[in-house]
């Protein structure tokens, strides 16, 4: 006979023993044992609609409890923890001993996020955001730094696009671009740094996107010569490049000319693709 039950979680973890038959008892919520059925080793445990798995911290499970529960919510499974009466609220961990933990969708072998004994990042680098235009979170508490920025490869005293910035027809958008550039003479042995940043106001006023740069703020730092960077911009259809041109007086034939950049925009980009 059919009966919508909860099933005593404790006991399905006891079945560690491979090629035993196990045995699990079958309860109603708040209620006494319907009984036991056998459960043979390697197999599965199946619950019906409207079913679910319940492990009660607490020898009263239907007043005073708290229970871990495994269920569904209309069509979203859920693993939590709940209490009733003087049940205390407990903590849920999801954990692996030196193993790697995965969250992703089902349907993905590789996209998703990996927890580990020291890391919380996407499995598929610059791929995923955290939050989203309109989920956004209210604080980022950091006890470092931020890093992660994006890298290109100039060409000396060439304008270079390295962003591309969605902006609509009729808005606007705004940014301050963090940038180093580096340049080297290898044969030479001569190195030079920049370090800045530079706030850009960007608009599109019927179809013209224009993009405006402050003078901003830098340090450099050469073992020889002068190394400067200025900012300007190309439109193109609700889209504008930001471009970089750095000049270096290293002999051009042996230098290698690199421009790393990271964004910090408080309006809602929707799109902002590296170049």
């Amino acid at each position: 006979m059919k009966r919508r039950m909860l099933v005593v979680l404790a006991l399905l973890l006891c079945l560690p023993m491979i090629g035993e038959t196990q045995s699990i008892n079958y309860y109603p919520a708040g209620g006494t044992s319907l009984g036991s059925t056998a459960v043979p080793a390697s197999s599965s445990i199946v619950l019906g609609t409207g079913q679910s798995l319940t492990l009660c911290n607490t020898a009263d499970c239907a007043t005073d409890y708290e229970r871990a529960v495994l269920d569904w919510s209309g069509n979203i499974a859920r693993l939590g923890v709940t209490k009733g009466g003087s049940g205390s609220n407990r903590a849920l961990m999801i954990y692996s001993q030196g193993a790697d933990i995965y969250i992703r969708p089902v349907n993905s072998s590789t996209a998703g996020w990996r927890a580990t004994s020291t890391s919380f990042y996407p499995e598929n680098s610059d791929e995923d955001a955290f939050g989203a235009p309109s989920q956004l979170a209210t604080h980022l508490f950091l006890s470092r730094s931020i890093q992660g920025s994006k890298s290109k490869t100039l060409t000396d005293n060439t304008a270079t696009a390295f962003v591309r910035l969605t902006v609509s027809d009729d808005d606007y958008e705004g940014c301050e671009v963090i940038y180093t550039a580096f340049a080297e003479d290898a044969d030479t042995d001569a190195r030079q740094t920049r370090t800045g940043k530079v706030a850009v106001a960007i608009l599109n006023n019927s179809g013209t996107e224009t993009a405006v740069f402050s003078t901003g703020d830098s340090a450099v730092a050469v073992t020889a010569g002068t190394l400067t960077c200025t900012f300007d911009s190309a439109g193109g259809t609700n889209t504008i490049d930001l471009r970089a041109t750095c000049d270096t007086s290293l002999d051009a034939a042996a230098e290698t000319l690199t421009f790393e950049y990271r964004l910090d925009c408080p309006s809602a980009i929707t799109t902002v693709t590296p170049q």
